[in-house]
């Protein structure tokens, strides 16, 4: 197999191991979702030394919950995102549950996140959905980084309230990732970052006229 296929395939695998106790299953399985992501968040913290039997049960049940109940995982997802929890928590989403889910019910959970973004449009809330990557990937899709300077290229996709229905656009001008953040600013109605390395306003992707979201007002007194 190539490396695609060797990626999907790890990622998709059952969990080897013993899985969680039948007792203990049932117990996390009837915790409220947001207690359920104030466990996760809290295990993050723990050095497998202090890792009590209890703490592991709760991480096998964790590992296991993509492949189990992938609805409660991206629930459990969501919570996390919404909670006051520490960005490197937030990031160990992406190697416990985000990866296994996206591979294993990944249109599932494209649905999802599309009718979330719906419902919120529909109750009078503006969206914007943008999605990019953080790099791209070498010719042969096995590295990055100096040794592939193509992987330097990365695709972003941008829909929803504030940006222009024009399909397919090419840049004006070279862009980078650091542009997206002044693009938000302009689009909820902050002042424009004119700090150095701020990036630009990709302003390709922006409709015109006033923006959808109501202005932020800021209190710098």
């Amino acid at each position: 197999m190539g490396f695609p296929e060797d990626a999907e395939a790890a990622a998709t695998m059952p969990i080897p191991g013993p899985g969680t106790p039948d007792e203990a299953r049932r117990k996390l399985d009837a915790m409220p979702i947001d207690a359920l992501a104030g466990l996760f968040c809290s295990l993050q913290y723990l050095t497998m030394r202090e890792a009590v039997d209890e703490n592991h049960d709760a991480m096998r049940y964790f590992d296991r919950l993509p492949h189990e109940a992938p609805e409660r995982a991206f629930a459990l997802i969501l919570a996390v995102l919404r909670s006051e929890a520490h960005k490197a928590v937030k990031m160990e989403l992406n190697t416990r549950l985000f990866g296994a889910l996206l591979y294993a019910h990944g249109d599932a959970v494209i649905g999802e996140i599309d009718y979330l973004l719906g419902e919120l449009s529909k109750s009078g809330h503006p969206t914007t959905l943008i999605v990019t990557t953080d790099h791209g990937r070498g010719s042969r899709f096995a590295g990055h980084g100096g040794i592939a300077p193509e992987s330097s290229r990365v695709w972003l996709v941008a829909a929803g309230a504030g940006i222009a229905a024009r399909g397919y656009v090419h840049a004006p001008t070279q862009r980078r990732l650091a542009d997206i953040a002044p693009t938000l600013r302009r689009l909820i109605g902050l002042p424009d970052d004119t700090s150095p390395g701020a990036g630009s306003v990709l302003e390709e992707l922006l409709a015109s006229g006033r923006s959808p979201y109501r202005p932020i007002v800021r209190d710098d007194g």
